[in-house]
């Protein structure tokens, strides 16, 4: 019987053995999907200067190890930019609440 665990030894191994960039572009894979990951849970929480930074990661990564057409690359640029959308979208809803007018009457 296997355990996560070492499933998840097993795959390395499988990956240490790809030439280097198939290596690379596997980690880079893992690594840029983690950083998406957690830019979506910062997202929701509405932390948006931690999410713009984290989205940014997503794409640099993924940029730097998959290259800018990868389909990853493309769906995390996606992403930040709907999350960019979404941002303005707080921001003007911010500024036109009731609650928003009443603590600076002009």
């Amino acid at each position: 019987l296997l355990h996560a665990g070492d499933l998840d030894t097993m795959l390395q191994a499988e990956v240490w053995q790809l030439p280097r960039g198939e290596r690379m572009a596997a980690f880079g894979a893992q690594l840029a999907t983690a950083y998406y990951a957690v830019a979506v849970e910062q997202e929701y929480l509405l932390d948006a200067p931690a999410y713009f930074h984290t989205y940014r990661e997503a794409v640099r990564t993924a940029e730097d190890l998959l290259g800018p057409s990868d389909p990853l690359t493309l769906r995390f640029r996606k992403s930040l930019t709907r999350a960019a959308r979404h941002e303005r979208h707080l921001r003007v809803i911010a500024h036109t609440s009731p609650a928003a007018t009443a603590d600076n009457p002009e």
